[in-house]
This record gives structure tokens, C-alpha cells and sequence, in this order.
């Protein structure tokens, strides 16, 4: 693939505005590890893994701009990578990315799905090269590339959809995409149903935007704004809590920004809001290790079975699912995510 890469996209993407100032794209620590490497280093070592496109589409996500990870240094190339890890999580994504084509069907027992958004020339479309995977098995590198000549500088949408080996791509937390010369280092955004509830059709999860949560639930209780003192390095910050029938959310916004708003916690206390395995107030302690075999009790100091919390967790993205049991019936849900 270093060959193709190097001598193939030698024309450049348009580049695109950057995010307004507070943006949760990205954070300063990402922004640090995105700087620019040279090219021998991204791809001495990579190695080829075996992957399928699935799909090759004109299309973005409708909140690209607010969800993209923009390029720190000069060109401003902006990405969008999402990651799917079951079935549910590549149907949610396939909509939020406005593919048209159907779903295929994906053994996630063997393959996770990448979601890569990118804007091209509308003269000059991409193909997609790789991935390989670096040599420490931390990145999935990509290559980008374009027709040579003239190519013209509308930024037009481009999404493709990569299912790549699941043993290779388990330790995987960046994704390294090289536009002809240019190479920059992008967080890749997991997306597991694990995380969120079903409403209707659809999912909602932790980090969905306040918008999706204003389209999906309707109506609102209660709202309220806070922005954070004292908080650390959150101080300046905004904190949005929101009271719907049976269901509480608190969203996060970061400093000097306090409009763009993504979902931290959702508190449920009423049967109609299942999680995406279908659990929901009112179903029993049997049922829930059903549903979710490898859970745990929580250690809160509660020794009585049928009376505590279980949960889930991925802790190296701070995410948790809780589930509150009284007398072997689940009484409350709670899906949070712990700012690190």
C-alpha cells in the first residue's frame, strides 16, 4: 500500500471551515497526537489486513460540521472516523451517515466496521487505499486518493464503509489518513449500542448531540443551565439538565462555547425506555443476566443479590450502565459517562 499511496493521489482535498470555537470534536490531547508525521514512519512496519468496502457514497452525517475532527495544523482537512461494534451500532450509524444503499450483513463476531467521512473535490472523487495496521497495532492507516490534473475546490461529501478483521482492529484507537503528502492522525468515534436507549426505532446514546435528543423525545418537563465553577479544568464549562416523563439527562457543553450540547447521563424511572438489549423498569434480575451474561454487581458494599446495582462498563472511555434491583426487579437505569 506505500507505493500506491505515495505515488497515486497527488491532487489535494479543498479545504473545508473549521468548527466554531468549543466544539467537542476533539480534545487538546488529541489535537497534541494529531500533529503531522512524516510518511516513511506511518507506513514502515503496517501491515495489509484483510477488509471489504461495503459502501462508497456521496453523503455526510447532517452535523459533520459540528462532529468533525479538524486538522490542527495548515491544511485544515476535516474527518469524521466512526467504529461499529454490533449490528445495532452499524444500522444507527449507517442512518446517521444518510447512506442510501441497504445495510449488508456483517459477522461481528469476526469484523467491526469503520465509517470514514471526508470531504472531496466534486471533480476529482477518492478512492480508498488499505487499511494496513501499524506496527505498535494502535492505528489503521488509510490512504486518500484523487485523479491527478486540475480538479476543482467544492468540498463535496464522500462517506466509505470499511469491515475489517476483528482480531486485528480490537486494539485500534486512531485511524491515520494520508491525502497524497499530507497525513494526519484521527480519533476514531466508537459507536456500541451498549451505551444507549431505544426510542421507537432508533437509538439514543451517550455523546449524542442535544438536537437528536430534542428530534427523538419530544416535549421536555423541565430544562435547565448551568455553567460549572469551581469544576477543575471544567470550570467554564456547561452543564444542561433535562427532565422528561419517566427519564432525566444531564448534557455537557465545553468552555466558551454553551450552545452545542452532548448527552452525559440518562437517568430512567419508567418502563418504556429500554435499553438496546431490551431491559427495562419492571423486567427481573433473571431476565437482566439474560440479556447482558457477563454482568456484575456493582461494589457499593451491598452483599444481598436481589437487592443492588449491577453494571457494565468500558472504563477506558469512561462509559457505564447501571441497573438498580429491588427484590430482583430492576427499578431504575442509569447510562453515564464519567468526564476523565
Amino acid at each position: 500500500m506505500c507505493l500506491i499511496l505515495l505515488c497515486a493521489g497527488c491532487a489535494s482535498s479543498p479545504e473545508s471551515s473549521k468548527p466554531e470555537p468549543g466544539t467537542p470534536s476533539v480534545t487538546s490531547d488529541q489535537a497534541a497526537e494529531a500533529e503531522p508525521r512524516p510518511l516513511q514512519s506511518v507506513f514502515d512496519g503496517a501491515q495489509a489486513i484483510p477488509s471489504d468496502l461495503l459502501a462508497s457514497e456521496k453523503t455526510l452525517p447532517p452535523d459533520f460540521d459540528r462532529i468533525a475532527f479538524t486538522r490542527p495544523t495548515v491544511p485544515h482537512y476535516e474527518y469524521v472516523v466512526s467504529r461499529a461494534d454490533d449490528e445495532q451500532g452499524m444500522k444507527r450509524l449507517w442512518s446517521d451517515f444518510g447512506l442510501a444503499t441497504k445495510v449488508p450483513t456483517v459477522d461481528f463476531e469476526h469484523k467491526r466496521v469503520y465509517f470514514i467521512g471526508v470531504r472531496e473535490s466534486g471533480t476529482c472523487p477518492y478512492r480508498l487505499a488499505g487499511p494496513s495496521l501499524s506496527p505498535e497495532g494502535t492505528s489503521l492507516i488509510f490512504g486518500l486518493t484523487g485523479a491527478e490534473g486540475v480538479c476543482t475546490a467544492d468540498a463535496t461529501p464522500r462517506t466509505f464503509v470499511v469491515a475489517a478483521d476483528h482480531s486485528d482492529v480490537e486494539d485500534v484507537t486512531e485511524a491515520v489518513l494520508a491525502e497524497g503528502e499530507t497525513v494526519t492522525s484521527v480519533p476514531i468515534r466508537r459507536w456500541s449500542s451498549e451505551y444507549s436507549l431505544q426510542i421507537g426505532d432508533g437509538y439514543l446514546a451517550l455523546r449524542d448531540g442535544g438536537d437528536r435528543a430534542d428530534a427523538m423525545l419530544g416535549a421536555l418537563a423541565s430544562r435547565q443551565v448551568e455553567k460549572l465553577e469551581n469544576a477543575d479544568t471544567y470550570t467554564g464549562s456547561w452543564i444542561e439538565r433535562r427532565t422528561y416523563d419517566g427519564l432525566k439527562m444531564e448534557l455537557f457543553s465545553p468552555k466558551q462555547d454553551g450552545k452545542t450540547f452532548w448527552i452525559m447521563t440518562m437517568e430512567v424511572s419508567k418502563k418504556g425506555y429500554p435499553t438496546s438489549k431490551g431491559i427495562e423498569i419492571g423486567d427481573t434480575l433473571e431476565q437482566l443476566k439474560k440479556a447482558y451474561p457477563g454482568i456484575e454487581m456493582a461494589n457499593d458494599g451491598r452483599t444481598d443479590p436481589i437487592n443492588a446495582a449491577y453494571e457494565i462498563h468500558d472504563r477506558d472511555r469512561f462509559n457505564f450502565l447501571s441497573f438498580e434491583i429491588v427484590d430482583g426487579t430492576v427499578t431504575g437505569i442509569k447510562i453515564y459517562n464519567l468526564l476523565p
